[in-house]
């Protein structure tokens, strides 16, 4: 209840940002190409809404644990309808989504936790349902101002966003979202952005979690602040700061530069450097249990990479080296680890060049390399394929008894098509292979993953209303 209030305050204070202090509603009704009698019509009359299908199957195949079978198979649907409003005064307005998942069709273990928590909703009573309705998945109200040269966008309730150290929700049959204010600024060209979270409501679920480290405790709110700016010499600059509160801060900054002229083509590189360290109480780095966070006080992440873009082709290369001693041995991306489900990605950054489908490569020591070659069919428009190899060794699994893995190697697959037909238009297509094997130790009880085989399918359709 709290939180609805501050969000109807802020969208009071919105609108008191909307009067002729800020700029005059004719100019802005001019620049919208519109003219009402009545700026509250804006919010309506500039809106549109969209409805979304997703069809979803993924088919794993990984060895046993403890003898316990881990393979499964899933596929599942969901709908989700996007209403975005226009802006009264061009300053303030709201989105709204719903979202539902309408079956699930599944096989393997039910110990297999993956089964069925990476698609169906769950209930209070904390049992999954098919056909559960996710109201007001999105419920924002949003603001903007400015002009061409300086202007913000805010939103402010349950929202969906993606930032450099808190990725956003990557759906399964319906999306997660954050409970949180979000604002994007731009100044001459410098891209800034704020954002405070202080809950999040999963991909599988229609209830509100609180954030929560690793041993349970409660982790108040994650804060993220960063913007980048490219040069006139096309150096470009990023910047980037996570804090999840009394728990652990995080920082990223990266160049990057685009080298024309080299052929028909485009050189990208990018160099980047990340350090995360313990924040305060909350963090466990400590060698005596087993719920450990990632490292023990400080860990970092290194990484270079170079794209060369020649008509239909893409060819890349990348280089990740990771230091994160004690813990459980790795860099820990995540600034709020736990909220009882497998679904935690949302709570951190995973925009690392070699992190791919099936591992992330952030193992202490690890030394991860990338190469990959992707095309776009000129023959057959709207269908592309890509096809990518990573390596990682030199883990330091004799000093951290808590890596199980030796040394890894991936092969991943992938193919999508957007459909070009206008009765299709919309439609796209896409197939994943991820093809893992990991090496364990010699003498380890705990042999997981030794070769493990996930192949998923995706198929959105994404149909305008008005």
């Amino acid at each position: 209840m709290k939180f609805y209030k501050l969000s109807i305050l802020a969208g009071c204070i919105s609108l008191i940002m909307s009067s002729r202090s800020w700029s005059d509603n004719k100019q802005h009704s001019a620049d919208n190409g519109a003219n009402y009698d009545n700026p509250l019509n804006a919010l309506f009359q500039d809106s549109h809404a969209d409805i979304d299908l997703r069809t979803l199957s993924f088919n794993k195949n990984a060895p046993k644990k403890n003898g316990k079978k881990q393979s499964w198979d899933a596929s599942a649907l969901g709908a989700i309808f996007n209403f975005n409003s226009g802006y009264a005064w061009n300053h303030v307005g709201f989105d709204w989504s719903i979202f539902n998942t309408f079956g699930l069709d599944h096989g393997g273990s039910k110990s297999v936790l993956n089964d069925q928590k990476l698609f169906l909703p769950m209930k209070n009573d904390k049992r999954y349902r098919r056909n559960l309705f996710v109201p007001a998945g999105v419920a924002a109200i949003k603001f903007k101002a400015g002009n061409d040269d300086v202007n913000v966008k805010a939103k402010a309730g349950f929202i969906d966003f993606n930032d450099e150290l808190l990725a956003g929700s990557s759906p399964r049959a319906i999306p997660s979202t954050y409970r949180g204010i979000h604002a994007d600024a731009n100044m001459y060209g410098a891209k800034l952005y704020a954002a405070v979270v202080n809950g999040l409501r999963i991909r599988s679920s229609r209830d509100l979690r609180v954030l929560k480290s690793n041993n349970d405790k409660r982790i108040s709110y994650i804060a993220t602040a960063g913007g980048d700016y490219t040069f006139g010499n096309g150096i470009g600059l990023g910047l980037a700061y996570g804090n999840g509160r009394n728990y652990m801060n995080q920082y990223a900054a990266q160049v990057t530069y685009d080298v024309e002229g080299i052929g028909d083509g485009v050189l990208k590189l990018k160099g980047k450097g990340m350090l995360a360290h313990k924040g305060g109480s909350l963090w466990n780095g400590k060698d005596t249990t087993k719920e450990l966070d990632g490292f023990k006080k400080r860990a970092t992440t290194n990484s270079l990479s170079a794209n060369y873009v020649l008509n239909l082709w893409n060819f890349g290369v990348a280089y990740t080296k990771i230091h994160a001693k004690g813990g459980s041995g790795k860099y820990q991306y995540k600034m709020a680890p736990k909220n009882g489900s497998t679904d935690t990605k949302g709570y951190g950054c995973y925009n690392v060049n070699t992190a791919s489908g099936s591992s992330d490569y952030n193992l202490d020591g690890e030394r991860s390399y990338q190469a990959s070659v992707g095309y776009n069919f000129d023959t057959v428009p709207g269908l592309s394929a890509k096809v990518t190899y990573t390596q990682g060794s030199g883990i330091r699994y004799k000093q951290n008894p808590m890596i199980t893995v030796k040394n890894e190697h991936e092969m991943d697959y992938s193919v999508a098509y957007a459909f070009q037909q206008p009765a299709l238009k919309g439609l796209q297509v896409r197939a994943s292979l991820y093809d893992l094997h990991q090496k364990n130790v010699d003498g380890r009880a705990d042999r997981t993953h030794t070769n493990t085989h996930d192949f998923r399918v995706f198929a959105d359709y994404k149909i305008a209303v008005f």
